[in-house]
């Protein structure tokens, strides 16, 4: 018996389905009740779910923008983009 994966966007499992693979060959799934597509696993850590939680953790601490991008393993233009874009949200 094979276990469907949540939904990353609705936290529903019942109405998930396959929805073809990546270009790095890793399996896609479709949620039919939000019409979200999602991985389970991706191969670039920026794309997780928690990466910018823990990019304003380690800021507020005050870790520069090259210190927190080798400890997450991104890059570090993505720090510099989500701060820029928090600064203009606020």
């Amino acid at each position: 018996m094979k276990i469907k994966p949540c939904c990353h966007y609705c936290g529903n499992s019942q109405h998930v389905r396959k929805h073809g693979v990546s270009r790095a060959r890793i399996q896609r799934y479709l949620c039919m009740s939000c019409n979200q597509t999602f991985q389970v696993r991706y191969i670039y850590h920026s794309y997780e779910s928690n990466v910018y939680q823990l990019i304003d953790k380690m800021l507020s601490e005050g870790q520069s923008h090259i210190s927190i991008a080798r400890q997450l393993g991104i890059d570090a233009i993505l720090i510099s983009r989500h701060v820029l874009n928090a600064d203009i949200d606020q």
